[in-house]
């Protein structure tokens, strides 16, 4: 699925990096994201978003602390490419 138009994802990320997890996350994961947080773990969300008549999930990803005390990455996937 292509996501045309392609919704604003640097909302997203914003709205995830301040810990907003989304609308379409799971109760258990929301708990196990707000343990990563001080852990250093991978953190998730999830977002349903408007792709033109349709709606489609998006996953927001940030990997583990690294050695360096630093997160390495974050990605946004539709769920067929988790």
């Amino acid at each position: 699925m292509a996501l045309d138009p392609l919704p604003d994802l640097a909302i997203l990320v914003s709205r995830h990096a301040s810990g907003d997890w989304g609308d379409a996350l799971d109760p258990e994961d929301r708990i196990t994201n707000n343990l990563a947080v001080v852990q250093g773990a991978r953190i998730m969300s999830a977002y349903t978003v408007d792709v033109g008549s349709e709606k489609a999930k998006l996953w927001v990803i940030t990997e583990a602390v690294g050695d360096d005390g630093l997160r390495a990455s974050t990605c946004v996937l539709l769920p067929y490419e988790y």
